[in-house]
């Protein structure tokens, strides 16, 4: 009833960011990728629509009205909204973990993305890093229990302790903690690893052991 009440309402109820433009789609002064638009509702709330009109138009070619679709798509936005700022966080948290950190391509053993934690303890560029094979890093045998196993078969969650090789060629024991995800329902399956290095305290613990042997 309002909106027959008052022909200009559609136009009152655009946000004030959108009047602009949705006026020069209207009339014709831009081109058919139309994003959605925020309105206004009744109590005051902010609204996501997605829109398409055509003009009516007289015998003289003159636009006397409109007509039109629009659907309510404030849950997609929001959603998608939500899932960007998830995406954020989790970069943020992922680059400047303090922890040694990196992402690879399970079936292919490629690196994808590794923190600058990873860089500063293995010594190899970013770059580097994404053209090695992660078989490159390992250095005895035991790693070798993971290689081939079937991400299904097993918890999405792995800790284990291994020997790696950094770029001056000197071995470093760490502790691994992996988790496995399947990429959209695809075959393609990523492991996301947090590395800690235990180096030390293995010394440590080998000094231990060889003075109480004594």
């Amino acid at each position: 009833k309002d909106f027959y009440e008052d022909s200009n309402l559609i136009f009152k109820l655009l946000h004030p960011d959108d009047r602009y433009r949705i006026q020069q789609m209207m009339e014709g002064n831009l081109d058919e990728n139309r994003p959605p638009a925020k309105f206004l509702t009744k109590s005051g709330n902010i609204i996501w629509v997605f829109h398409r009109s055509l003009p009516r138009r007289n015998s003289q070619n003159e636009i006397t009205g409109y007509i039109g679709i629009i659907k309510d798509v404030t849950a997609q936005i929001n959603s998608d909204k939500q899932l960007h700022e998830t995406e954020n966080s989790f970069r943020y948290l992922f680059e400047n973990n303090p922890l040694p950190m990196w992402i690879y391509d399970y079936k292919l053993k490629k690196f994808i993305n590794v923190n600058d934690a990873a860089i500063s303890l293995y010594g190899f560029s970013k770059e580097e890093f994404l053209m090695l094979s992660y078989n490159q890093i390992y250095n005895n045998n035991k790693n070798e229990m993971l290689k081939d196993k079937n991400i299904e078969q097993v918890s999405t969650e792995i800790i284990s302790e291994q020997i790696h090789k950094i770029k001056d060629g000197k071995l470093i024991s760490v502790i691994i903690n992996s988790n496995y995800i399947k990429i959209n329902n695809s075959e393609k399956k990523i492991a996301l690893e947090v590395i800690q290095d235990i180096t030390e305290r293995k010394i440590i613990e080998s000094r231990i052991q060889e003075s109480e042997q004594r």
